[in-house]
C-alpha cells in the first residue's frame, strides 16, 4: 500500500494502515535483510522516520500518546545508529567525490575510502552481534504494532491540517534561524541547518501523505521540497564528515591532503547553504494560516464523497 492517505476513506483507518505498513517494512527489513545488513539498517530507519511522520501529522489528536509512541520508534531506530553511521560516512565520501569533481584528486579519495572502510569494519566489530541487535530492534518495533491499533487517530481532517501546518511553521522558523547563521563556519553553523533539514524532511513526508487531497500542487511542492532536502542533506553529509574527521584525529595521514579536502568541502558547504536559503525563501513564503485554509478547503470534496458513499 502506498504512503498516501485516501481522503475519501475513514481517516482513522488510513492513518493506522500507513503506520502499520511502515512498522511492517521495518520489521521485514531487519529480519529478512535481502540486500545485506547495511541496507537493512538503512531501510528500517527510514521506515521508522516515515511512521513517526504520520504520528506527527496526527499529533494534535493523539495527546500524550504521541510522545510515547514517537519515542518508541525513535529509540528503536537509535539503537541502529552506530551501524548506520559506519556505512553512511563511507557512502557520503563516495558522493562527495562525485560532487567535488576535479577539486580533489582521485588518489586522495582512494586513500580516504580505505580509511573509512577500516573505520566501518571497526564499528561493526564494536557493535558485537549485529544480527542479534537487528532482531532485538525488530521485536521492539513489532511489539508496538498492537499499540497502534489502540491510538485515537482522528476521523476528521482538522487535526491533520493543524499537524501539517505546525511542521511547516517550524520549518519556516528554522529557515529564518539558518538565514541568520548563514555566514558561520561549517562546523559552527551545522546544527541550525541540520534542524532545518529535519523539518523540511517531515514536511515532505506530510506532502506525500496528503497528496491525494491536492494532487497537482502537492506534486510540485514535493518536488521543490525534495530539492531543498537534498541540498540540506548534502550539506549535512559534509558537516558530519568534518565533525568525525576532527573528532577522530583526521582520516588522512598527510596534513596537506587533509587541508585540501577540508577546504574543498567548506567551499561546497557554503554554496549548498546559499542555494538552500534561496529556495527556502520561496518555499516558506506562504503564511501558515493561508496554507491551513487552502488545505481545509481542498479536503472538503473527499469528505463529501465519504459521506455520499456512507
Amino acid at each position: 500500500m502506498s504512503y498516501r492517505l485516501d481522503p475519501a476513506a475513514p481517516l482513522g483507518e488510513e492513518l493506522l494502515r500507513v503506520c502499520d505498513a511502515q512498522a511492517g517494512q521495518a520489521v521485514a527489513a531487519l529480519t529478512e535483510r535481502p540486500d545485506g545488513l547495511g541496507e537493512a539498517v538503512h531501510d528500517a530507519r527510514k521506515a521508522c522516520k516515515r511512521l513517526r511522520a504520520v504520528l506527527r501529522l496526527a499529533r494534535p489528536a493523539l495527546a500524550n500518546a504521541y510522545g510515547r509512541e514517537n519515542a518508541r520508534y525513535r529509540n528503536a531506530a537509535a539503537l541502529l545508529s552506530d551501524l548506520r553511521d559506519a556505512d553512511a560516512l563511507l557512502e557520503s565520501a563516495g558522493d562527495l567525490r562525485d560532487r567535488l569533481g576535479g577539486a580533489v584528486k582521485a588518489p586522495l579519495f582512494n586513500r580516504l575510502r580505505r580509511a573509512l572502510e577500516a573505520r566501518r569494519d571497526a564499528r561493526y566489530a564494536a557493535a558485537g552481534d549485529a544480527e542479534a541487535l537487528c532482531s532485538d530492534v525488530a521485536a521492539r518495533i513489532d511489539g508496538g504494532r498492537a499499540v497502534l491499533t489502540q491510538l485515537d487517530f482522528p476521523d476528521r481532517p482538522e487535526p491533520l491540517v493543524a499537524g501539517l501546518c505546525k511542521t511547516y511553521t517550524r520549518g519556516r522558523k528554522a529557515y529564518r534561524t539558518c538565514r541568520e547563521a548563514q555566514d558561520a563556519a561549517v562546523s559552527e553553523g551545522a546544527e541550525p541547518f541540520h534542524e532545518w533539514r529535519k523539518r523540511v524532511k517531515y514536511h515532505g513526508y506530510h506532502l506525500r501523505l496528503t497528496a491525494a487531497v491536492w494532487p497537482q500542487e502537492a506534486k510540485l511542492q514535493r518536488k521543490a521540497f525534495k530539492e531543498l532536502a537534498d541540498l540540506l542533506g548534502d550539506d549535512h553529509d559534509i558537516a558530519v564528515f568534518l565533525a568525525a574527521d576532527a573528532a577522530e584525529g583526521g582520516f588522512l595521514a598527510d596534513p596537506a591532503e587533509a587541508q585540501v579536502l577540508r577546504g574543498a568541502l567548506a567551499q561546497r558547504s557554503t554554496m549548498l547553504r546559499r542555494a538552500a536559503l534561496e529556495l527556502g525563501a520561496v518555499l516558506f513564503a506562504e503564511p501558515p494560516s493561508e496554507l491551513a485554509q487552502r488545505l481545509s478547503d481542498l479536503w472538503q470534496p473527499g469528505l463529501l464523497a465519504q459521506r455520499d458513499a456512507a
